[in-house]
């Protein structure tokens, strides 16, 4: 590959060839001797004061679909300075550094912060034909990056897999100008301003959003690359990969977790649950945590119950499903617990020895007094007399029932979220519970029917 500078050089000795043509057997050389000089024919008087292109020599100079005002007008001596009598039809040689003067003669030098090196350097006709052009603003070249990849490397600009549309088509300077600008890389317009330009559906859901993404606001090159990617969206690594570079904590989380959350590792990741540039939910999630949650919960799927048809068919939820917060009980990232729970909480129908951290889940909203207290008349409901249920179930030494081996801990249809039947292996095991004026009545598949009254006497045998 030749190196960037080669395509610099190559066009510059071409614009000097292209200038000493146009001078060619007009000018006089400047180092040989008068009897050294080849001799040369005077044009004809009639054409003294006739304009180059005019007189049939330089016609192609004002041929093109753009033409140069001086060479258009034939005021060729705007540029080219006459070095003999009128008659003789002899001009100076132009050198590279009386470019610059002669085309700021005319064309206002701008200065801006960043200059790009043909306009620092006054190397113009690297890209502007100062005679004639084919093509608009006098450039050698169509504007499709045919220029620009004359010093610019064009592998690896266009090496991406999907490149942005602009620099598909060689829009080099839909974004950048070629002169300078005020912006870093000659950009148009500061970066975010440049892309909201094309943009504009996204930039009005940005405005529109009441939680917005922090690298939106700083510049969206932070995530995108403007110019190509392998990867989709124009986004400089793959999701969540990107996302990690800011999120650690997440990325530890989701990396690290015993038990990790499957729509992370699915193609969208987490683009499944947020808006990467804004939204109207905290956290910028693309809905309240429960719908998100049933997109993909709402059918059962390989193990998992179809939480939403659950719901739909059992009607008392559970305080955090009735506020629409699974994240109260779930992390939606990744969990060392079972079932990416945020405490820990039993999976199965027994306890192996009770310790209250085995339901700390339920207790960090419940009071553990339901389990502790072997008599009470106001932690629970579930008691005869005063003597507490909760306590005789669970507080065991060994078998100690779990919360699920009576509760449901998202809907069912009866008070206390008290289940229709659990899980016992492969037995679905029924509960048969019946409310009654102060108490329950239950015919479960572990014992015989029993009753329990809270008005009545404590030493009821159970």
């Amino acid at each position: 590959m030749k190196p960037a500078w080669f395509g610099l050089v190559y066009a510059l000795t071409t614009s000097l060839c292209c200038l000493a043509d146009a001078t060619s057997d007009h000018t006089l050389e400047l180092t040989s001797s008068p009897q050294d000089a080849p001799a040369r024919r005077a044009p004809p008087k009639s054409l003294a004061n006739t304009t180059c292109s005019a007189a049939g020599c330089h016609a192609s100079h004002v041929e093109g679909a753009s033409v140069h005002a001086p060479a258009r007008d034939g005021q060729c001596e705007k540029c080219h300075v006459r070095s003999g009598e009128p008659d003789q039809h002899v001009f100076a040689p132009l050198t590279l550094a009386s470019i610059p003067g002669l085309c700021h003669q005319c064309h206002d030098r701008e200065q801006p912060k960043h200059e790009h090196f043909p306009y620092r350097t006054g190397l113009c006709t690297q890209c502007h034909d100062p005679h004639r052009s084919d093509f608009p603003t006098l450039f050698r070249k169509p504007n499709d990056g045919s220029l620009c990849f004359q010093c610019h490397d064009r592998d690896h600009i266009l090496a991406s897999k999907q490149a942005h549309g602009p620099v598909a088509v060689g829009a080099c300077t839909l974004c950048h100008d070629v002169h300078g600008s005020d912006e870093r890389q000659f950009l148009r317009a500061s970066r975010t301003e440049l892309c909201r330009s094309c943009h504009e559906s996204l930039a009005e859901q940005i405005d529109g959003s009441p939680v917005q993404h922090p690298p939106v606001q700083q510049s969206c090159p932070n995530c995108h690359d403007p110019h190509g990617s392998d990867n989709g969206l124009h986004l400089k690594d793959t999701v969540p990969q990107l996302c990690f570079g800011c999120h650690e904590d997440i990325r530890k989380l989701v990396q690290e977790s015993r038990v990790p959350h499957g729509a992370i590792a699915e193609p969208r990741s987490c683009l499944n649950c947020h808006n990467p540039h804004g939204a109207h939910h905290p956290k910028l999630l693309e809905g309240v945590p429960m719908d998100l949650c049933l997109k993909c919960h709402q059918k059962p799927r390989g193990k998992l119950i179809g939480i939403g048809d659950h719901l739909a068919k059992y009607r008392d939820h559970h305080g955090p499903i009735r506020e629409g917060a699974c994240p109260n009980c779930h992390n939606p990232h990744g969990s060392e617990n079972f079932r990416l729970l945020v405490r820990h909480y039993q999976p199965q129908f027994y306890t192996k020895q009770f310790d209250v951290m085995e339901f700390s889940l339920c207790f960090g909203c419940h009071e553990q007094e339901r389990v502790l207290a072997q008599f009470t008349d106001q932690f629970t409901n579930f008691r005869q007399g005063d003597r507490n249920l909760h306590y005789v179930h669970v507080n065991r030494e060994r078998k100690g029932r779990t919360c699920r081996a009576c509760h449901d801990v998202h809907g069912s249809q009866h008070p206390f979220h008290i289940r229709d039947a659990v899980p016992f292996g492969i037995w679905n095991l029924p509960t048969n519970y019946e409310p009654l004026p102060s108490g329950g009545r239950c015919t479960p598949g572990c014992h015989v029917t029993r009753e329990y009254d809270r008005l009545g006497p404590r030493d009821k045998k159970f």
